[in-house]
């Protein structure tokens, strides 16, 4: 496999590069001349490796990682080779990021991301890792809540979510939580009716108050050996939701946790909790 991306990438820089131009109005197109080739896949490697020489104007994290490395411009170069094993997503009219996004100095000389713009916002929000050379690490409460946007994906950079953040998004159909977080406020997926999982990574040591209250479509979930806690309300409402497995380490689990579970049929609860709060399965038939 190392070999074969070697000489993709080999491949990649002996070909020959058009003038950079103005935004792409196509879809991959970032030499600006209309077209989706082999040249623009070579725009985009450099790019990884010379971000200021090369800068990207539109979509570019075409593997859906949150972030723009050499395997989006291999998948790039493969798309024009194999376009219909490749697609390019999102082939709309590119909306430029500063249009629906914005940032703010999180205080600590990283940055927080908002919606500047929600009537601007694309169905798939790819959130960036940085912006103007300084990391993102926080999306701000409340930032998407209510939006009709059906991805978000998020990077590895980002450590804290705040509350509300995608509360009430009822497209909302995929969302992973990044690898480092650490933080996250009270009804971040509230009602978001259209989730149907939902992956939680091991460094989140509390699902939040009614971080997924409401979900009504989510019939898998996952929770890591890193979490502790299970809040109150945390998957309240969760009418899809058929079996779930606590892991060992997991000590409380707050009142009204699992309530109106309606499908709930197993739940595994570890030796490690000690405490189970009042109402936690009331109304899971």
């Amino acid at each position: 496999m190392k070999k074969t991306l070697c000489c993709i990438s080999a491949f990649l820089i002996t070909v020959s590069l058009f003038a950079f131009a103005v935004c792409a109005a196509v879809l991959g197109d970032f030499t600006g001349d209309g077209q989706v080739r082999s040249d623009d896949a070579v725009y985009l490697l450099r790019h990884t490796l010379f971000a200021n020489d090369y800068p990207l104007n539109g979509y570019a994290d075409f593997t859906g990682d949150g972030d723009v490395t050499s395997d989006d411009a291999i998948y790039l170069l493969r798309h024009t080779l194999f376009a219909g094993d490749y697609p390019l997503k999102d082939s709309t009219a590119i909306v430029p990021l500063e249009d629906y996004l914005s940032f703010s100095d999180s205080g600590d000389g990283t940055l927080q991301v908002t919606v500047s713009d929600k009537s601007k916002l694309p169905g798939r929000v790819v959130i960036p890792a940085s912006y103007n050379g300084k990391t993102v690490t926080y999306i701000s409460g409340g930032a998407f809540a209510g939006t009709s946007i059906d991805t978000i994906v998020m990077p590895s950079t980002i450590t804290g979510i705040g509350g509300y953040a995608f509360d009430g998004c009822s497209s909302l159909s995929n969302a992973s939580l990044p690898m480092n977080l650490t933080s996250v406020g009270d009804s971040v997926f509230r009602d978001c009716t259209a989730l149907t999982n939902v992956y939680i990574p091991s460094s989140l040591e509390k699902i939040s108050t009614s971080m997924f209250s409401g979900c009504s479509s989510l019939s898998m979930v996952t929770i890591p050996s890193g979490v502790k806690e299970i809040g109150r309300l945390a998957f309240s409402g969760c009418s899809s939701l058929k079996e779930v497995e606590l892991p060992y380490g997991v000590t409380t689990i707050e009142m009204a946790a699992f309530q109106s579970c309606l499908s709930l049929t197993t739940i595994k609860i570890p030796a490690s909790v000690t405490s189970i709060g009042s109402s936690t399965f009331n109304n899971c038939k």
